[in-house]
């Protein structure tokens, strides 16, 4: 299993090259009827390849680094390939996740649930899609007991029996993993990849996910300290929307980013990121998002933003923080206004602080779009609507300042943004004039 040999007919509609190790992995998205496969395959030629890897661990563990190179040379010159080859491919295994590594640094994968029968990707485009790493004859077995040691060795987090439920994050490839064994599940891997570059109000504009007017009136909104709960259905691009709100706003500001997982990116802005800590043994407490949101209001930040608030704690401190004289954005599952009222009144036994807080509806939608020759269905996320708080009135001048300045910005790098954003908190009329 050191090698991707990922293979599965049908119609190709992307094809993407990934390097990992100095291994090029081609990665293909086919069609195949009504749905999607993703195959896996690395860019090398090695036939009759007899590697023992419970030999070459023993000598891993016993830090033998002559023992692997030997014996790998062996095996190069037996296999007639290279031994640079061989190497790359070992460290991606001992190292990384193995054949999982390319796929997880695909920027187009949201998702991926791995199991003892099967391995599913969700792709931000084509939507849940089976992945195939290996030929049909192989199964996922052995793998997903190899992929829950390397998760637990990498972050240094035991799992067992006595503790069979495990969620940490692996910052060296943007991603979370959430695992669970027996005695409470058959063996599962949840991994979602995290962004990897911020995400920006004028990117999300370019990709029809909401209208030039909503995202200025979203960052006037956040400018004013008017608290915004960005809500939807999983899936939907409510973290990636709160993160472009928070990008627009000035870089020169103090933000609070309180987040479970490293998933939001606010680069050249004054940022101080706190994150939860699980406890895995005895003798270590846990420190909750409740907690750290309370703790960031003495640190002297403007804003408090956080990933997600799921908790009755949670919330609760997330709107005495923003209602206390600090902006703020977070986000929230509930699928419209209705269903957001129900559940505040269920945790805080009312939803008056809907009048005080600007709600943002997300919602995903299928749309057509032509895949070669194929008309087919893609998933597009957007914004449903806007609900705007009726004490905050809307200054039309500014608006219209925000709409040069974010208009100037479609298209552009990070560092150009970024200077764009300064100049409009210095001199906005500039900005108009130009």
């Amino acid at each position: 299993m050191l090698i991707a040999k990922g293979t599965v007919q049908g119609q190709l509609v992307e094809s993407e090259n990934v390097e990992t190790f100095n291994i090029v992995s081609k990665i293909e998205v086919r069609r195949i009827g009504d749905s999607f496969s993703i195959c896996v395959s690395d860019e090398v030629n090695i036939d009759n390849l007899e590697l023992d890897i419970e030999k070459l661990y023993e000598y891993y563990v016993d830090y033998s680094h002559k023992k692997i190179s030997k014996y790998i040379s062996k095996v190069a010159k037996r296999a007639n390939t290279e031994y640079e080859i061989l190497w790359a491919l070992w460290r991606r295994w001992i190292e990384a996740y193995g054949v999982l590594t390319p796929l997880l640094c695909y920027d187009k994968i949201t998702d991926v649930y791995i199991m003892e029968s099967s391995i599913q990707a969700e792709h931000c485009e084509y939507g849940l899609c089976e992945v195939k790493l290996f030929n049909d004859d192989v199964t996922y077995r052995e793998f997903v007991h190899y992929l829950i040691r390397r998760v637990a060795e990498r972050a240094r987090c035991p799992i067992t029996t006595y503790m069979p439920m495990m969620s940490v994050t692996d910052r060296e490839l943007h991603a979370r993993f959430t695992i669970s064994i027996p005695p409470v599940s058959e063996p599962y891997i949840h991994v979602r990849i995290l962004p990897r570059k911020p995400w920006t109000l004028s990117e999300l504009v370019m990709r029809d996910a909401l209208t030039l007017e909503e995202a200025c009136t979203l960052w006037y909104l956040f400018d004013l300290k008017v608290p915004i709960l960005v809500i939807g259905p999983m899936g939907s691009g409510k973290t990636s929307l709160a993160n472009a709100i928070a990008f627009n706003s000035d870089p020169a500001t103090f933000k609070a980013i309180v987040a479970d997982v490293d998933e939001m990116n606010l680069p050249g802005h004054n940022v101080l990121k706190l994150f939860e800590r699980r406890s895995y043994g005895l003798g270590v407490r846990n420190i909750d998002k409740s907690e750290l949101i309370a703790h960031s209001l003495r640190t002297g930040v403007d804003y408090v933003i956080v990933n997600e608030v799921r908790t009755r704690s949670e919330v609760s401190t997330w709107i005495d923080a923003v209602t206390t004289g600090h902006g703020g954005v977070t986000t929230f599952h509930a699928s419209d206004i209705e269903s957001l009222r129900i559940r505040l009144e269920n945790m805080l036994g009312s939803s008056k602080i809907l009048d005080e807080v600007a709600v943002v509806v997300m919602h995903c939608e299928n749309t057509i779009r032509e895949v070669g020759s194929v008309r087919t269905n893609v998933k597009v996320r957007r914004v449903k609507y806007v609900k705007v708080p009726k004490h905050v009135k809307i200054d039309e001048q500014e608006l219209a300042l925000r709409t040069a300045a974010l208009s100037s910005m479609m298209g552009l790098p990070i560092r150009q943004q970024l200077s764009v954003l300064r100049s409009f908190y210095r001199s906005p009329d500039k900005l108009l004039v130009s």
